[in-house]
């Protein structure tokens, strides 16, 4: 078989870091998953090795040998400043798949922005095991926000519905780990759907958090008359559940001019199409 040039593509979150290796024509040709990659969850250590080893199964899901990776993009939740990108790419310096090829490092912000909307001014909202927003000006302007504390909190994200939920003694959890206490918010979330009232009421809490969260982005957008597109990504926020209906209810109460859309594509896919640009 002859030789290929890839590019890769990584969207690390909170509870999982995705990898996907696409070829010359931009088609697929290997994927790999980690646990979630955020440093300021398991630390810059961590997080580059979680990093590796979704691009090492990515690797090792090749059906061919003769490669090289030439370029890598990495959307990383929690990255937001130059010195944050630079210790990241430090944890990864090592790595034999990094020898030789071009890595740009950025926000999972962007390419979730981009996956959720293309190019149109408006808001994406993610929650997952984090709550965070990016919004787009007509203008071009772009604001970021989360919901993230200094102590840790993060109101309104499938972590703080966990660790209400266990408080509450209505689920669970075998670890203290973000990424494992924001799995118990799918248990508290089918609470809420049998009818479970404290259930209800902490979902209703977390959701008026997210709407203050987007109502501060709006804000800082400055956005004028017309219609704000708004898709709301993440596997809690995304999710057909009652959590995102009351999301949106609360949303669509904030300015009648909000228009819900679906992803264009998922952020995976972006970080590829990112890694191939740099041709």
């Amino acid at each position: 078989m002859a030789f290929r040039k890839l590019y890769l593509g990584v969207d690390g979150g909170g509870s999982n870091t995705r990898s996907l290796l696409v070829d010359s024509r931009f088609s697929p040709v290997g994927s790999g998953k980690a646990l979630g990659c955020n440093p300021h969850n398991c630390g810059y250590k961590k997080a580059g090795n979680r990093i590796d080893e979704s691009i090492a199964n990515a690797i090792d899901s090749l059906d061919f040998d003769d490669f090289e990776i030439d370029a890598i993009y990495c959307g990383i939740a929690g990255i937001r400043t130059p010195e944050e990108k630079s210790r990241l790419a430090n944890s990864l310096k090592d790595f034999s798949w990094l020898r030789g090829t071009r890595l740009m490092i950025d926000s999972d912000l962007s390419i979730a922005h981009e996956a959720g909307l293309g190019n149109t001014p408006g808001i994406c909202l993610v929650i997952g095991t984090g709550a965070a927003c990016i919004g787009k000006s007509v203008s071009g302007k772009i604001i970021t926000h989360s919901n993230r504390l200094p102590n840790g909190d993060e109101p309104g994200s499938g972590y703080a519905i966990g660790l209400d939920a266990v408080a509450a003694s209505l689920v669970s959890s075998p670890s203290k780990e973000r990424n494992e206490v924001a799995k118990a918010a799918k248990s508290l979330i089918k609470l809420a759907h049998s009818g479970n009232i404290k259930a209800r009421k902490i979902l209703d809490q977390n959701s008026n958090a997210i709407a203050d969260l987007v109502c501060k982005t709006m804000k800082d957008l400055d956005w004028g008359s017309g219609n704000l597109a708004i898709v709301l990504m993440g596997g809690v926020g995304s999710a057909n559940t009652l959590y995102s209906v009351l999301v949106q209810e609360k949303l669509a109460a904030l300015n009648s001019k909000i228009v819900f859309r679906f992803p264009q594509t998922s952020a995976l896919n972006v970080a590829a199409k990112r890694a191939f640009a740099m041709i």
